[in-house]
């Protein structure tokens, strides 16, 4: 048989080599990120490692930005633009991000004041999705080489936005930055990228961490790219306090995918971080309610949960590759991301939660100004403390107590922003329908059409969306969504500002309580239907399908 004729079985063999070599766990530059440490430094010794200076305990803002590819990218960046007018974001203690959420989060917490938020803007139009998954030079090299797709979306995010900066070159002012993961290994876990988890369950330093490696781990949807792989490091016969003695063995492993597959809001981290934060870790006494200390949350929500309404219009979704392999393993991962959402809102006061009056001793009855039906609210998360060491250790858990164990709650108010809420805003213009007059009529047409273009733009790493939309366009409307939730609705930014006040975390609320006058854009759309008519009984919209006029 001529040579010529083997040269294809060769080059399969080949290339399945190479393929098994890339799915070996420990491969890839990820995976070297960091190396064995006989003697990890401790926690007093490495303040950067715990990404910046301790925040303070006597009050906690958190700010979570939801997942939802470069429609969460686009639609966060926005909100921290829009909250850094009031000195919000700067004086939080913390930034929780999560897929989208994650890459702008990660941007401001680099910058941090100095943030040029129009470089920015221009930067998270980037195609991430096209400059990884679709080059066909990457597909060969993946081939070939232990590159994975998340390595390649690290690689762009490093290119366009983290120039290669790691842990080590955050700032130790401003607020610490906590991307999420989830542990595929560890039945669904939530991984929080903290000095806490990679000294403590890694053992490992996160200085050496790139920022683009937590962000593309924090938004490796599952079915479009690959999970990360973390070695979980021993030391070698030696002891060290916080670790005990262990022998160095055979290696074992993490692997971390999307944050949104445990916690799309991102909101769980903060609720650990402010109790560990407000309160320590333990205990002598462990009171009825943790109410003494302000805790608020402001969760930027990216999802839009009516989008699903512009299938029902189609009879056969599929596109030409889907008869091949369909993607509705999306539609599923999806589907329990949205889930989990609505899990967590009710956990913090929305949706059908059940209200009780919560009186702050510093700062009086404040709850009345977040109401059921409103976009802020009074809340309360379970917490579980447990006997150790003579004191008590508390944590937050929804399990029922164990004899020994005190059951409390820790209580804050939560700012709900999100996307599908614009539409809701219309509703103050709809009173009177007759006696409303053209212009008003005209600024309440403009924002649904606002919320139906913001929330019908797609969740990949690429701004796309209905026909016709341009990423220009699709841009305008995630900004302009942002500006409109948080300066139009001055009942809810009013209500934080007074709790601000009474809480001094602001000396007055001048600036934060400043009245804008933001006209809604107008943008050039077709639809079926853009009637107001067309919204639900708590203001959010149906949805029809729309298209930009070419």
């Amino acid at each position: 048989m001529h040579p010529r004729l083997f040269a294809p079985f060769i080059l399969a063999a080949l290339l399945s080599g190479c393929t098994v070599l890339a799915l070996r766990p420990n491969s890839g530059i990820e995976n070297r990120t960091f190396a064995v440490q006989e003697t990890p430094r401790l926690r007093i010794d490495a303040p950067k490692a715990r990404i910046q200076n301790p925040m303070p305990s006597d009050h906690f803002i958190g700010i979570a930005l939801s997942g939802g590819g470069s429609r969460a990218a686009n639609f966060s960046a926005a909100s921290l633009e829009q909250l850094e007018e009031f000195g919000l974001v700067s004086g939080a203690s913390a930034i929780s991000g999560v897929s989208g959420g994650a890459i702008a989060g990660g941007y401001y917490a680099l910058h941090g004041r100095q943030t040029d938020w129009p470089l920015l803007r221009s930067k998270l139009k980037t195609d991430f999705f096209g400059q990884t998954i679709l080059k066909p030079a990457n597909l060969t090299t993946m081939l070939l080489t232990n590159k994975t797709r998340t390595s390649f979306l690290s690689d762009v995010l490093d290119d366009v936005l983290y120039d290669k900066k790691t842990y080590q070159d955050l700032p130790h002012d401003g607020p610490i930055f906590l991307a999420n993961a989830t542990d595929a290994t560890d039945g669904g876990k939530r991984v929080v990228f903290s000095y806490e988890y990679f000294y403590g369950t890694l053992h490992s330093p996160i200085q050496e961490i790139r920022l683009a490696t937590a962000v593309a781990t924090s938004a490796a949807f599952p079915g479009v790219f690959d999970s990360v792989t973390f070695e979980r490091f021993r030391p070698k016969n030696s002891f060290v306090p916080e670790l005990g003695s262990e022998s160095r063995e055979s290696p074992s492993y993490v692997h971390l995918f999307d944050g949104g597959a445990a916690d799309n809001l991102g909101v769980e981290t903060l609720w650990d971080v402010a109790l560990t934060q407000l309160y320590g870790n333990d205990m002598a006494v462990v009171p009825p309610r943790l109410n003494s200390k302000p805790f608020i949350l402001i969760a930027i929500d990216a999802n839009a949960p009516n989008s699903s309404a512009v299938f029902e219009k189609m009879s056969d979704e599929r596109q030409p590759l889907d008869r091949i392999f369909n993607k509705n393993i999306y539609d599923a991962v999806d589907a329990l991301f949205s889930r989990q959402r609505k899990e967590n809102l009710v956990k913090m006061g929305f949706g059908q939660a059940r209200f009780d009056t919560i009186t702050h001793e510093n700062f009086g009855d404040l709850s009345q100004k977040f109401v059921k039906g409103k976009r802020t609210s009074a809340f309360a998360i379970p917490v579980l403390c447990r006997p150790h060491l003579g004191q008590y250790r508390c944590e937050v858990d929804a399990a029922d107590p164990l004899p020994g164990q005190i059951r409390t709650r820790l209580e804050g108010f939560a700012w709900h922003i999100s996307i599908d809420q614009i539409a809701s805003l219309a509703l103050r213009l709809s009173s009177g329908d007759a006696q409303v007059d053209g212009a008003r009529k005209e600024e309440r047409a403009a924002l649904v059409k606002l919320q139906r273009l913001a929330t019908q733009t797609k969740t990949h790493l690429k701004l796309t969306g209905p026909e016709n939309c341009s990423p220009d366009v699709l841009q305008a409307a995630l900004y302009s969504a942002a500006r409109v939730l948080i300066l139009d609705d001055e009942e809810s930014r009013f209500a934080l500002c007074d709790y601000m006040l009474a809480g001094q975390l602001i000396n007055d609320d001048t600036v934060c309580k400043q009245r804008y006058v933001h006209a809604v854009p107008r943008f050039a759309i077709e639809s079926e239907d853009l009637q107001y008519r067309n919204l639900s009984s708590d203001g959010n919209s149906v949805n029809v399908p729309i298209r930009c006029k070419k």
